[in-house]
């Protein structure tokens, strides 16, 4: 099993395995723009290093899973609800 840390290393393995997870569902294309909003909020900083602790929790199929059902919503909308599933309280 693969660990992940909040390095920015860490987290870009992490943000690839979530996209990867998601290939066969969304084909490539599909994955990245699934993906493109949490990649958005992370890399803009406005992501808490407690935000990105509890997130590297959650394995990146689960992730990639949730992404994948909600990608059609707005990004505000996107990160909300990822902030509920990982059970990030701000």
């Amino acid at each position: 099993m693969k660990t992940y840390g909040i390095s920015t290393y860490h987290i870009d393995n992490y943000l690839w395995d979530t996209e990867k997870s998601m290939w066969k569902a969304v084909g490539i294309d599909g994955a990245i723009r699934a993906i493109d909003p949490l990649r958005f909020y992370i890399e803009t900083g406005r992501a808490s290093t407690t935000f990105l602790r509890k997130m590297i929790l959650v394995k990146p199929f689960v992730l990639g899973r949730y992404l994948v059902k909600i990608q059609d919503n707005s990004v505000d909308t996107i990160i909300e609800l990822i902030k509920k599933k990982i059970g990030y309280e701000y």
